[in-house]
């Protein structure tokens, strides 16, 4: 991972573009190189700002050669083919800006065989309408910042899913800086990673919503 943060971080897009290539033909898994690389690179990165250590340029060097990697990599035959596969809506709130890791979530759900739909910085009550009204089986959330006006809408959010019977699955730094966050809105699950969120899409998809006292967290 680090090899990749330093080609990144030099502008060095081939270099980073090969360990990507060589990273996945070792572990054969979109979602294993999303979530021990790639997600693994933009925390490197972003633990190295919260010290000083790194730019906002910084970031933005290594999301670049992120997107870039991901597009060199090869798509594997998904699970099941996306036509038949069940709907899963991923999306993050306005006024939310940061999409990268939720497309690469999407990425590796894909792979899993789900039809991904993703909607970016959506009204609360327009997700929620989509959700129904595309007949998605499952919803994620991703947020990066916790504010009081995020946790009013995340807490909306999932108590209008559930009242309509969807599931909700949450991630994003701000689950992380918050472990209770999910709890306080009723999510049905955290996945704090892209290999995570694709085992536990599959578990809510095919288990009854659980109750509140025992939400599902993958660690």
């Amino acid at each position: 991972m680090s090899s990749f943060v330093a080609a990144a971080l030099a502008g060095d897009r081939e270099t980073a573009i090969n360990i990507a290539r060589e990273f996945m033909e070792d572990k054969n898994s979109r979602a294993t190189v999303i979530s021990d690389l790639f997600q693994g690179a933009q925390q490197q990165v972003a633990d190295s700002w919260h010290v000083g250590r790194a730019t906002a340029s910084d970031e933005y060097r290594v999301s670049v050669a992120i997107e870039e990697a991901m597009t060199a990599l090869p798509r594997p035959e998904p699970r099941v083919s996306a036509e038949n596969g069940p709907r899963i809506l991923i999306a993050t709130l306005a006024p939310e800006r940061h999409d990268l890791g939720l497309r690469l979530v999407g990425m590796a759900l894909a792979d899993d065989g789900w039809s991904v739909d993703i909607a970016y910085a959506t009204d609360p009550v327009e997700l929620v309408a989509r959700a129904y009204q595309t007949g998605a089986a499952l919803v994620g959330l991703s947020a990066t910042y916790v504010t009081r006006r995020t946790q009013m809408q995340l807490t909306g959010v999932s108590r209008s899913l559930h009242a309509i019977g969807l599931p909700l699955i949450v991630g994003g730094a701000a689950f992380v800086r918050v472990p209770d966050l999910m709890a306080e809105i009723r999510a049905d699950a955290f996945a704090p990673e892209a290999r995570s969120a694709v085992i536990l899409a599959r578990r809510l998809r095919v288990a009854t919503r659980p109750p509140w006292s025992g939400q599902a967290r993958a660690s």
